[in-house]
């Protein structure tokens, strides 16, 4: 019987270190996912901007858009000519 006692108090110091150690990796994940979190919302953030100032590059280039419309009328003036 006194072996059982023994081993009963070695399982409940292992209960003990299993729980403290759970414990203290929950709490070192739960650090590690708000910095990556931080730094996701910071990536996000300049890649937002990094899209919008692209999009404007675009949109305010007429000159652009006049010639790829040329170039349609073009290919299309060819296709129905050649083709049809």
């Amino acid at each position: 019987m006194g072996r059982v006692l023994v081993g009963d108090s070695k399982l409940e110091d292992q209960k003990s270190m299993i729980a403290a150690q759970s414990e203290f990796n929950w709490r070192a994940s739960k650090v590690g996912i708000d910095e990556n979190m931080d730094d996701t919302m910071a990536n996000v953030k300049g890649a937002q901007g990094a899209l919008l100032k692209y999009l404007n590059c675009i949109s305010s280039n007429r000159w652009l858009m006049i010639k790829i419309i040329f170039v349609l009328i073009f290919f299309l003036t060819s296709f129905l000519f050649f083709v049809a």
